[in-house]
């Protein structure tokens, strides 16, 4: 799911499983990696807010 609601954030591999290719997400994406996160029926990504 989260590669279908945020393709530019998560990637899929040749078997199908999802992938990111940094650990930050694009300017203007935020809100759709939060979703695509939120989608993971396994529940195994995590979004967190960094500061400097």
């Amino acid at each position: 799911m989260c590669a279908t609601l945020c393709p530019e954030v998560f990637k899929l591999d040749a078997e199908g499983l999802v992938y990111v290719e940094s650990e930050f997400i694009p300017v203007g994406f935020e809100n759709e990696a939060k979703d695509g996160a939120a989608a993971c029926p396994a529940e195994a990504i995590i979004i967190e807010t960094v500061t400097a």
